[in-house]
């Protein structure tokens, strides 16, 4: 089906990238067709894709580099062994954008994980979180006041599902939400891989605030995962690391959103 709608570059190389995803493989041909370009277009488009490393170069056309392990993220405590370097960095990062006495949630994850261990040493803050691991380790720190929101365990996660949890978020103000996920796509949104009573406690509070801090390593970005938690308009801002893909954070800031890079 043609488009006779001119879309930018960077747009529609990310939507390249989701039908190889998608397709495995695809012809310059078909892209031409599709996006009402030219074949020297496509074949522009897909070298370049093919040195920020999106996809892989064919006689006439390009294949996915996508190689999944596993349809589902591992377990947390399996996840916080993995790019810890990096999940610590922009732990670091974000804790320093945290001010002394706000109101805050913090999502389940191993990214949050790290988080929680470096607002340990904040001398006054309330953590609100689904999160038993969070919790724990926030109780530590006796200037922070930890709200935990009640629900069904799931042990995977060791967070609660959100079953009791919506009076008691709509009775709290928070200065800031803050979440993790599994990827992050500036046309399908903020998307995970867990259960949706586990996103669902994020889904509620994100309602109410309608303006998160996504905190990712570069692995999440452009990703979609299986559920979307929220479109990609309920982000503020984004703090990554400069590992991740210039052209896809250049979408995200084209649709508003605050992008942070952390050097790595």
């Amino acid at each position: 089906m043609n488009r006779a709608v001119a879309i930018y570059k960077e747009e529609r190389q990310m939507r390249i990238q989701d039908i190889i995803r998608n397709q495995t493989v695809v012809s310059v041909d078909e892209l031409a067709a599709l996006f009402d370009v030219s074949h020297v277009t496509i074949r522009r488009d897909l070298n370049e894709m093919e040195m920020k490393g999106m996809v892989e170069r064919t006689h006439g056309g390009a294949i996915s580099n996508y190689r999944p392990q596993k349809s589902l993220e591992p377990d947390l405590l399996a996840r916080v062994n993995v790019r810890t370097d990096e999940k610590q960095l922009l732990s670091r990062f974000t804790a320093g954008q945290i001010q002394q006495g706000e109101v805050i949630y913090l999502s389940a994850g191993s990214t949050m994980y790290f988080l929680a261990q470096e607002l340990a040493s904040h001398l006054e803050l309330t953590v609100v979180t689904n999160s038993l691991i969070i919790a724990a380790e926030l109780g530590k720190s006796p200037g922070i006041r930890v709200i935990v929101l009640g629900g069904i365990l799931r042990k995977d996660e060791m967070a609660l599902s959100y079953i009791f949890s919506h009076e008691t978020i709509k009775n709290i103000h928070f200065d800031k939400t803050i979440i993790g996920c599994r990827g992050i796509h500036p046309l399908y949104g903020v998307t995970n891989d867990n259960d949706p009573s586990i996103i669902g406690c994020d889904s509620v509070v994100l309602e109410a605030t309608k303006k998160a801090i996504v905190v990712a390593d570069h692995t999440k970005i452009g990703f979609k995962a299986k559920r979307v938690l929220v479109p990609i308009d309920y982000v503020d801002t984004l703090i990554t690391t400069s590992l991740a893909p210039r052209v896809v954070l250049d979408a995200f800031r084209d649709q508003g959103v605050n992008v942070i890079t952390v050097e790595v």
